[in-house]
């Protein structure tokens, strides 16, 4: 995985977040996208005030559509590639480890979505909630679709040629962890989106475990996790769907 990049906050003065609205917890919600603006797939729908939003991106281009929709915009300073695999590289950084983002730090809760989706809002204190009783660091949804084998995963994952550029890293990955205990058969999650408890002792060590697992697996992070996730039990898969 490549080192930290630098990271600048661009906050528009006319930005500003209210705590009204009955929320429960310090919560802020953030988006990542990063590489060229001929494929941005960012849905900067307009943010819902009862949260801090934060937009990170290696593209100004990006930062100021999504800022214009009441995004805090975050820039990293990592070079823009016209490689898929290189941006969705760079992506995985803050995705697994937000820690490395200062506006980041000071929540309770995180809540990352993948920029495509929105995030349901009206089911956070709910989960937040859930994970509270349950003592969790990270709160996620079971995948909707696939079974409970991660060989699942990684055969939907080779319709999308990103990854199925990668199957041989991946093949090696999945090998080398069923060699070293860990099993195929497992709970199956989806990491569009995550909540993320700040204050869990558990928090650091998640992410890093899953960001030394992104470097040997590859892009497709969801398989990755899945095997992190047998090595956990603080991480829980969480009563309401995160994202509609």
């Amino acid at each position: 995985m490549p080192g930290a990049a630098r990271v600048h906050t661009m906050r528009p003065a006319s930005v500003r977040f209210s705590r009204s609205g009955g929320t429960m917890d310090n919560l802020a919600i953030y988006s990542i996208f990063c590489g060229p603006s001929s494929a941005k797939t960012a849905n900067p729908t307009p943010v819902d005030p009862r949260y801090p939003h934060f937009f990170i991106s290696n593209n100004y281009e990006i930062l100021e559509e999504t800022a214009a929709a009441g995004w805090t915009p975050v820039f990293i300073d990592l070079a823009i590639s016209d490689d898929p695999v290189a941006s969705a590289t760079q992506a995985k950084i803050p995705k697994a480890a937000p820690w490395a983002i200062g506006e980041l730090m000071g929540f309770d809760y995180l809540c990352y979505k993948d920029d495509k989706w929105l995030v349901h809002m009206d089911g956070l204190d709910e989960n937040i909630a859930f994970m509270k009783n349950a003592n969790a660091v990270i709160g996620i949804r079971s995948h909707p679709f696939l079974g409970d084998n991660i060989l699942f995963e990684f055969g939907e994952s080779m319709h999308q040629p990103r990854y199925k550029s990668q199957w041989e890293r991946m093949v090696n990955y999945i090998t080398e962890e069923v060699a070293n205990g860990y099993q195929l058969k497992s709970r199956i999650f989806a990491t569009g989106s995550l909540l993320r408890n700040m204050k869990h002792p558990d928090t650091e060590a998640i992410g890093k475990t899953w960001l030394e697992h992104i470097g040997r697996c590859g892009i497709e992070c969801q398989i990755s996790f899945d095997f992190v996730a047998q090595r956990f039990s603080s991480i829980v898969a969480l009563p309401i769907k995160l994202l509609i």
